[in-house]
């Protein structure tokens, strides 16, 4: 984030910036503080986005491959919090979809 920058605007600019694609972003999807780093700590702010125009491709230099992927199937990640969000997400994903039951079946 820049100075002065809200953080829904600079979610939808960093995403631009390391993707190629412009989001318009949704609702916020989970909150965690980062521990992996000792000597910087941060919070990160996961929110829901729907992809508007761009192909997706790395563009600053931060990562060599870039792909679509569900939550369920992640590829290896930097930071160990992303795979928890990813958890968490299908975790919801297969509530969601799971049949009901009824009590006493």
């Amino acid at each position: 984030m820049e100075w002065d920058e809200d953080v829904r605007e600079a979610a939808v600019r960093e995403f631009e910036e390391e993707t190629g694609v412009r989001v318009d972003l949704g609702g916020v999807v989970a909150v965690h503080s980062n521990f992996h780093n000792r000597d910087k700590q941060t919070v990160g702010i996961w929110f829901e986005g729907i992809a508007r125009d761009g192909e997706p491709h790395p563009i600053d230099g931060e990562f060599t491959e870039l792909d679509w992927f569900g939550p369920e199937t992640p590829p290896e990640f930097a930071f160990p919090t992303d795979g928890l969000v990813l958890r968490e997400l299908a975790g919801s994903r297969d509530q969601s979809t799971a049949p009901a039951r009824l009590s006493g079946q």
